[in-house]
């Protein structure tokens, strides 16, 4: 059977990608999210590490400026990846850094994987370090056995009580798609970005980072661009910047809030295990 060549004009072919609907980059990540939790409750590394790469296009829209929190990202992801095969559950990782002792270094995976959820999820300001009440882990993170992986894990599976410190397991993209989608969805990616940036790695960053990111904030696309970026046709363009203009706009909004809701409890279970096992290190940067 001979197979005939393509002669389609380029030109009748860049009109017929020109008229399909655009490739949404939010899609893939709502798609990814409910593969993240095994049915009894496990963080699984290699579906919350391909979860978290796909998050990365969405740094990618906010403009070149956020280059350097996106290779942080990635950094992180392939930090824990070269990890994956040996634990298919994602707390196994930290857990073994811990008991040899390893995980306070900046290089580990234990860091890795609390700056990754920085990244990712919102959280409220949290109060100066020496103002913290001493925090007594919920009993369902207790462990009594620390030599024993398994169980502990085990131990962490059921989805955690509501977190009672004076913060909640949710921080930057997150809070960035949430102060784009809140209504009348009007603010300017520059202003959500600054909320979103003091409300979780602020508190996190010290004078040179803080600087650095300043600067960052400064450099971020239109409303417009950005949820054009991210999948909304033409950014829903009005006239008024606010991104709102069209279908394809409404369902970008539609799936930034998919993403928020499917992203938050995964991110309260990396949370709750996180300052469990003391690994939630306040520490600036």
């Amino acid at each position: 059977m001979s197979i005939e060549p393509d002669i389609t004009p380029a030109s009748a072919r860049a009109r017929e990608m020109a008229s399909s609907p655009p490739r949404s980059v939010l899609r893939p990540i709502v798609d990814a999210l409910p593969g993240v939790v095994s049915p009894d409750g496990v963080v699984q590394t290699t579906p919350f590490l391909a979860a978290c790469a796909l998050v990365l296009p969405v740094l990618e829209a906010l403009g070149a400026a956020f280059a350097p929190a996106r290779s942080d990202v990635r950094g992180n992801v392939d930090r824990l990846r070269k990890r994956a095969d040996a634990h298919v559950a994602l707390f196994d990782i930290a857990l073994e850094e811990k008991a040899k002792g390893t995980h306070a270094s900046n290089s580990g995976c234990c860091k890795g994987l609390l700056w990754l959820k920085r990244f990712l999820v919102r959280q409220s300001e949290p109060p100066a370090p020496s103002s913290r009440p001493t925090r007594t882990p919920p009993l369902a993170f207790r462990i009594e056995d620390r030599s024993d992986l398994s169980s502990r894990r085990r131990s962490l599976t059921a989805r955690p009580p509501p977190l009672s410190f004076p913060h909640n397991a949710q921080e930057f993209t997150v809070a960035l798609l949430t102060e784009l989608t809140t209504p009348p969805r009007t603010k300017p990616v520059k202003d959500a970005a600054s909320a979103a940036y003091a409300r979780t790695l602020k508190p996190f960053h010290g004078f040179v980072s803080g600087a650095a990111f300043a600067v960052i904030m400064n450099f971020p696309p239109t409303r417009d661009k950005f949820v054009a970026a991210l999948g909304g046709k033409n950014g829903g363009k009005t006239g008024d910047g606010d991104g709102d203009g069209d279908a394809a706009a409404s369902r970008t909004y539609e799936e930034m809030r998919e993403v928020v809701d499917g992203l938050s409890p995964i991110l309260e279970k990396i949370h709750a295990f996180l300052v469990a096992e003391g690994l939630d290190d306040p520490t600036k940067v």
